[in-house]
């Protein structure tokens, strides 16, 4: 409160002292004019600061301006201090001089509330680094634990890859000797299956021969045997037929046994071949035919099924594709037995 009075006083008395010099503004002197223009450049930054403060309110009331500029305003400066007293001087200087002070002293607490907060932060920060610092440090240490471990591990797989290469090359080498082994060993089979495969076609040769020689003494001696006692049967038979059955197509099929029988009986006197049999039914179909033709309205059809007979009948004593047959069946065999 007294610092405000002090202010509200001087400010009281400059502007009166001020006004006052206004009032007598025409009494300067020329010659304190030019010296105080020539003195103005040589003033003090404090006097200068002094100089404005008193400028501005000198001049508040009657120009509004704030700002001074000393060349220009050296005559409203030298109206207005004319008449004020030295002491005046001394202590407007020393009252300049505590307000600033006290600017420096809120500026020096100010600097020094920023320089404790800016300590206090620096110490959390210190803190923080030192937990993180401490945080890393133990990170740190796991890392190179597990780079160890990882290490330790790296070096044991590296001499169990080592020790598996060592026990491949040893199996490779193993398998090559057994794959030489077994080359041998598959050479040699093809060389018995080879021969055996010669022995079995040799054997076969013979088997085919003798099957031949027999199929023509069995056809002998079933000719021989049965149709003898038959002839004298399907006489006895067929004139029954003729007396006692009105069913055509019956006695057509006992009349074609029965020449079937006399026709072998009769060739085979005269061909001692095993090609005898396909003479003897070619023989027996066409006399059939013939028997149709006579007897039989629907010629063309007895016909064509007698022909086709006579086909079959040639082909079930063909043997040369029951020998094809039984060819391929052995081949068949002997291969499956060289895969095995």
């Amino acid at each position: 409160m007294c610092f405000r009075r002090f202010l509200i006083i001087s400010f009281a008395v400059v502007i009166s002292q001020c006004q006052f010099a206004i009032n007598e503004k025409n009494q300067c002197l020329q010659d304190q004019f030019l010296e105080k223009k020539q003195n103005c450049s040589n003033l003090t930054e404090l006097e200068k600061g002094v100089l404005s403060f008193m400028m501005m309110n000198c001049h508040y009331q009657r120009s509004g301006r704030k700002t001074v500029d000393c060349n220009y305003e050296l005559n409203d400066l030298q109206s207005c201090t004319r008449q004020l007293d030295s002491n005046y001087w001394n202590i407007f200087t020393q009252f300049y001089i505590l307000i600033q002070h006290f600017c420096q002293i809120q500026i020096l607490r100010y600097l020094q509330s920023n320089v404790e907060s800016k300590l206090s932060l620096i110490s959390i920060e210190q803190q923080f680094l030192n937990t993180n610092l401490k945080q890393q440090s133990s990170i740190f240490s796991e890392i190179l634990g597990t780079q160890n471990e990882i290490q330790n591990q790296t070096q044991v797989f590296l001499q169990y890859v080592a020790s598996q290469y060592l026990n491949f090359n040893n199996q490779r080498e193993n398998e090559e000797q057994n794959q030489k082994i077994m080359i041998e060993y598959i050479n040699e089979i093809n060389s018995q299956v080879h021969k055996y495969h010669n022995e079995i076609e040799h054997s076969f040769q013979e088997l085919s021969s003798i099957y031949q020689i027999a199929k023509y003494y069995i056809d002998l001696i079933y000719v021989q045997g049965v149709k003898m006692n038959q002839i004298f049967f399907y006489i006895i038979d067929l004139l029954l037929m003729w007396l006692f059955t009105s069913n055509k197509q019956f006695i057509d099929q006992r009349f074609n046994n029965f020449l079937l029988i006399l026709i072998c009986f009769a060739l085979e006197n005269y061909f001692e071949s095993s090609n005898y049999i396909k003479s003897f039914l070619v023989v027996n179909q066409l006399l059939l035919i013939l028997y149709g033709f006579i007897f039989y309205k629907d010629y063309e059809q007895l016909t064509y099924n007698k022909l086709m007979s006579i086909q079959k009948r040639i082909n079930y004593f063909d043997l040369s594709n029951f020998k094809q047959r039984a060819k391929q069946i052995l081949m068949n065999t002997v291969s499956k037995k060289r895969n095995e």
